[in-house]
């Protein structure tokens, strides 16, 4: 009885386990790559979760909160500098709602060429 109840619960535990993972890692620089980039349909888990942080004080919507916790999320992927994810938060941290695509006026040149080799790179 005892080897039958862990092969259920064994059974049970892979039935329920998803087919397809992303990491926290991958989310967050398919973020990055998906706010900075033109935003096709590949780019939904990733901003849905990027978008699905939102942070409230007493009740009401927290800009600042919201842009602090996106950064932090953000900054679990190691493959992007500081600056690149600052400038990318500091356009779409704050907003309640999806983006309109990055402007990528506001990068350095040298932004610039890391994020297009970070693009380039194959990574997604």
């Amino acid at each position: 009885m005892k080897k039958l109840t862990m092969i259920f619960i064994t059974a049970l535990t892979f039935s329920a386990a998803p087919v397809f993972a992303i990491s926290t890692k991958d989310l967050a620089c398919g973020a990055i790559m998906c706010l900075s980039g033109d935003g096709g349909s590949a780019c939904s888990p990733y901003l849905d979760k990027y978008f699905s942080i939102k942070k409230k004080k007493h009740g009401s919507f927290c800009s600042p909160c919201t842009k602090i916790a996106r950064k932090a999320f953000l900054q679990q992927c190691d493959y992007v500098d500081a600056p690149i994810i600052n400038q990318v938060n500091n356009q779409y941290g704050g907003q309640r709602q999806q983006y309109n695509g990055f402007d990528w006026s506001q990068l350095t040149p040298e932004q610039r060429e890391a994020l297009e080799r970070f693009l380039g790179n194959g990574r997604f």
